[in-house]
């Protein structure tokens, strides 16, 4: 709803320039060209693949070709302007020790911001280039900002080094229900392969400055939990295009889930 209220003008512009953009950053990716397996199509929903051998050039920070994802920290500047898009992307990212909260008073997303915000859970660190390649493919489909989704993605990984990230988006604000990556992870942690990464992506409304939130929301706790206890989970990633928050699997329980009241 927070989309409706800018400027017709500006999200024309905003968007016809991410659309060139982003496709030219799309192409130049050579991470995403490699191995692609789509497991289904339909419309806008993907649930796809890419394999690949390891590499700590994916753990390194973003690389400069992600076309589609900088083009929406651009509009993000271009909509708050310098100072408060700066004071936004600081509010996520800081996780100040001596940060004093009343935590009897939260709600259990807020609850949730507290223990990455006060440095008691997860560790907040730039977004990486693995993570900022997956994201430029989605906004390379649908611009971040003019028309923000989110995805699922898993990494897995195999004894013999080479990793998969499983994939799973649509053209709406929630991704799809990753059912069959789900069951093809069944299979391939029986041969050989370890779950060792689930990431997705936060974005907020304009009210709320767009950037969005590092740490898990209610629901996105509770599923962290079902992929610890059947899969072996062993980490958490949220990104939100700029920074992303780290989390290990001993810390998720730490979080307030759907279900924990019943």
């Amino acid at each position: 709803a927070g989309m409706n209220r800018v400027p017709a003008t500006l999200l024309l512009l905003i968007t016809l320039a991410q659309h060139g953009q982003a496709q030219d950053g799309a192409d130049r990716s050579l991470f995403l060209r490699a191995q692609r397996v789509m497991l289904f199509e339909e419309g806008p929903e993907q649930v796809l693949y890419w394999e690949f051998p390891d590499s700590t050039g994916l753990r390194a920070t973003a690389p400069e070709h992600i076309r589609a994802v900088i083009d929406y920290q651009d509009s993000l500047r271009w909509a708050l302007g310098e100072v408060t898009f700066m004071a936004a992307v600081d509010l996520q990212a800081k996780q100040d020790q001596d940060s004093a909260l009343a935590v009897e008073t939260m709600d259990g997303d807020a609850y949730n911001a507290m223990l990455v915000h006060t440095g008691r859970a997860g560790r907040v660190r730039p977004m990486n280039a693995l993570e900022g390649e997956v994201l430029n493919y989605q906004a390379s489909r649908y611009p971040l900002f003019s028309h923000p989704t989110e995805f699922h993605g898993f990494v897995t990984q195999h004894t013999s080094g080479r990793i998969r990230f499983f994939f799973a988006a649509s053209d709406t604000e929630w991704p799809p229900h990753p059912t069959l990556i789900l069951q093809r992870l069944e299979k391939d942690l029986l041969q050989g392969w370890t779950l060792i990464g689930h990431l997705h992506n936060h974005f907020n409304q304009r009210h709320d400055h767009y950037v969005g939130t590092l740490a898990p929301s209610l629901a996105d706790a509770q599923y962290y939990g079902m992929l610890v206890e059947r899969f072996g989970l062993h980490k958490a990633y949220i990104t939100n295009g700029l920074h992303t928050v780290e989390l290990d699997a001993d810390e998720l329980g730490a979080f307030a889930a759907h279900g924990d009241d019943e």
